[in-house]
Formats: C-alpha cells, sequence, structure tokens
C-alpha cells in the first residue's frame, strides 16, 4: 500500500510538472504579455537570455517609478520591472530566483513598501507557503487561464514597457508635508526581514549589487519607515535611496505628479525619478551602454514607440 502511494505522489508530482511546463511554454509563445500579475513573471522569460542588467522588484510602487525605456535612452541600461501589484517580500524573492534562470543582472533594485505591508500574520505564513509551492509548480502562478488554453481562448497580452505601464492620470495630493523627523522607527515584520535577508543573501551569492530605494509616496511613507530602513542598509553595508527625502531636488510637484493623491507617482513623477536614478546607476555602477549593439536594436524600436506615446 506504501508503495502503491508512493507511485501515485511521483505521478500527480510529475504530472503538475509537465503540466506546468506546458502552460508556460504556450504563453510566452503566442502572448506579448499576460495583464496583471501574469506579466511580469512571463514577460522576463522572453527577454533575450542575460541581456537584462538591472532588475527592479517590489509592490506597485516599483511599476510605477521606474521606467527602462527612459533608463534605456538616456544610457542604454537594460532593466526591467519583476514587480507586481501588491507584491508580497515572499513573492519578490521567488521573482527573483525565477528571474535568475534566464538573466544574469548585475543590479537589482528593490523598492521598500512592500517591507511594511504585511504583518506577522497566520495569513502571512499561508502565503508564503503558497508563493513557495507556485514557484515550484508554476501552473498555480496561472490557476484558471488554463480554461482558456483548453478553449483556444488565450487573451491577448496589453503594451507595457519591460514591466513600465503608462499611467498619465492625474489626481493631486494636498495634505502637506509627511516626511517629520522624529527618531522612531517603524517595524519591520519579522517574515518580511526574513525574506528581505534571503534576497540579500540570494544576490550576493550571484554577486549582484543588491540597491533598496523608496517611491516618493506620502500615502505609504515617514519618517519612521525611513529610520527603519536606513538601519537595516547600514548594518549590511547597501545604498538606500529615499526619494522623498529628494523631493526639491526631483522637482516633484504634487499637484501633477501624483496618478492617485499621493499613492503612486503618475508618469511625469515617474520620468523624474527615472531621471535622478539613472544618473545615479552611471556613477555608482559599471553597467554597460548596450545603445548601437546590433543584439539590442528591438530596444530603440520600443524607445521610439515609447516616445510616441508619452513624449518622454
Amino acid at each position: 500500500m506504501k508503495k502503491k502511494i508512493g507511485i501515485f505522489i511521483f505521478i500527480v508530482i510529475c504530472s503538475t510538472v509537465m503540466l506546468s511546463d506546458w502552460i508556460e511554454r504556450i504563453y510566452i509563445g503566442r502572448l506579448a504579455g499576460l495583464p496583471g500579475r501574469y506579466n511580469s513573471y512571463v514577460g522576463i522569460q522572453k527577454e533575450q537570455k542575460d541581456s537584462i542588467d538591472t532588475l527592479v522588484l517590489g509592490d506597485s510602487e516599483s511599476m510605477t517609478s521606474i521606467s527602462p525605456m527612459e533608463l534605456w535612452k538616456s544610457a542604454g541600461i537594460t532593466s526591467y520591472i519583476c514587480g507586481q501589484s501588491g507584491q508580497r517580500i515572499s513573492e519578490s524573492y521567488y521573482m527573483l530566483k525565477h528571474a535568475l534562470e534566464y538573466q544574469s543582472p548585475q543590479v537589482v533594485l528593490l523598492e521598500t513598501n512592500m517591507l511594511f505591508r504585511y504583518t506577522n500574520t497566520p495569513d502571512s505564513l499561508r502565503s508564503s507557503i503558497s508563493d513557495t509551492a507556485m514557484y515550484y509548480f508554476p501552473v498555480l502562478q496561472y490557476h484558471n487561464l488554463w480554461k482558456n488554453i483548453v478553449n483556444d481562448q488565450i487573451p491577448e497580452g496589453w503594451q507595457s514597457y519591460k514591466g513600465f505601464a503608462i499611467r498619465p492620470g492625474v489626481a493631486p495630493y494636498s495634505k502637506g508635508s509627511y516626511m517629520k523627523k522624529t527618531k522612531k522607527e517603524k517595524e519591520i515584520p519579522q517574515i518580511n526581514l526574513w525574506y528581505l535577508d534571503k534576497i540579500r543573501k540570494l544576490c550576493e551569492k550571484n554577486k549582484i549589487q543588491l540597491l533598496l530605494y523608496t517611491s516618493a509616496s506620502p500615502v505609504n511613507h515617514n519618517y519612521k519607515r525611513y529610520n527603519a530602513l536606513l538601519k537595516y542598509a547600514g548594518k549590511y553595508g547597501i545604498p538606500y535611496l529615499d526619494f522623498n527625502q529628494k523631493l526639491k531636488e526631483l522637482g516633484i510637484d504634487w499637484k501633477s505628479d501624483t496618478l492617485d493623491k499621493g499613492d503612486h507617482l503618475n508618469l511625469s513623477g515617474a520620468h523624474k525619478v527615472t531621471d535622478y536614478m539613472t544618473t545615479y546607476l552611471q556613477e555608482h555602477y559599471m553597467l554597460p551602454d548596450h545603445r548601437g549593439d546590433e543584439k539590442f536594436t528591438s530596444w530603440d524600436t520600443m524607445a521610439e514607440q515609447y516616445t510616441t506615446e508619452t513624449g518622454y
């Protein structure tokens, strides 16, 4: 009986792995991208192998703060946003492991908002277990999408620019100053610290330089969070950029640079942050300029399309 149960479990695992591979191959081959949370997971696989020098991880703050096309146009830096709406730090860890199967980035930019979004609760533990399972069995990433494949109804992919979706809308923030100095710290939940350490160690193992950054966001950030992040970064010698401390330098105008009253940056705000990040990356890292390289002509094509659509 034990032998039969063992054989059954083995067959189930093998079938799940094969189904995962089948679904991934179909989506990668048929789509320019996937809507919502699937886009970055599949998109990074579609990039030319070992062509991405900079990866960005994080929740929706990462997706609205760094524009890969502007990094390309200004410095020839290849980058990809592996962020997801509501991305958990455990998802960031497995997203990085997934990306490293296809890419060898020199720098990982980790947006920090997600470090404070989930607490030490049973739900967090369940989410962590679920994220682990989805990494090893990718079919779980797509759950109900397999029905579309069976019915030959695969949806059309939406246009994103290396994980960055254009959001030009404006809803001003008007509540005033929010970075009030204090010596107090906002505690980072232990489960989030644990995964942050795993990301740090994974970067060290692969000789990747980790950079923490916090997008400008009055709704999400404050000085207590800044103190906690600065302490962690200092402990491990990790560079940390808090764009909420650089509003004047960036030229951020909360009347025009936010999509939703200070929660996320819009296209204009992302342009300003990306401009600063471009200079920072050039000054602190030896990243190659791929402009003019025949292997990257598709980037020029996409950049032209981006400029036409955005004006940047």
